[in-house]
């Protein structure tokens, strides 16, 4: 069961404007699946955001213009370390992307980008003002999660940083 229609969320953050979220994410199986978010609904996950999900060995994006599964149709990619580092930012001309880290090599993968904050296959957007960010427990919340995050960092265009430890 790894789809609840409304994510529990653990943290969430109203923004305008730009802003790079990044936490680090370490799990061993998939289960209770912790991932950021961005969403264009400050009451409703489910169908108005995309989760980015680190699972231990992958990473995904579930979400998005469906309320079930993979509104993307974006198969896991290969995310291999013992710590990943995920990041989504929102860029001035409001494109978003996705990208991640191993935190022993240092070195950042976009994995998926939405130009303007638009989904060009599907034309679903995140393309609003404002938007809604955090942290969320996207799997089956009736099971305890394996997957653990720490360093969550929030910085603003205007130089704010707001950091969870």
């Amino acid at each position: 069961q790894d789809y609840t229609p409304d994510p529990l969320s653990l943290l969430t953050r109203s923004l305008d404007g730009p802003f790079t979220l990044t936490a680090d994410f370490s799990s061993a199986t998939t289960k209770g699946r912790i991932a950021l978010f961005v969403s264009k609904s400050p009451t409703s996950l489910s169908a108005n955001c995309v989760n980015y999900i680190y699972t231990g060995y992958e990473v995904g994006l579930k979400g998005g213009p469906s309320d079930r599964d993979w509104g993307f149709k974006i198969p896991w990619l290969s995310a291999t370390g013992e710590k990943r580092r995920l990041r989504i930012r929102r860029l001035r001309d409001k494109t978003i992307e996705f990208s991640d880290m191993d935190v022993a090599n240092g070195t950042w993968v976009t994995r998926f980008t939405m130009p303007q904050g638009v989904h060009n296959e599907d034309g679903w957007s995140l393309a609003t003002d404002k938007l809604y960010v955090g942290v969320s427990l996207f799997g089956n919340t009736s099971h305890q999660s394996d997957v653990t995050f720490s360093n969550l960092n929030l910085s603003l265009d205007n130089g704010t940083v707001i950091i969870l430890r």
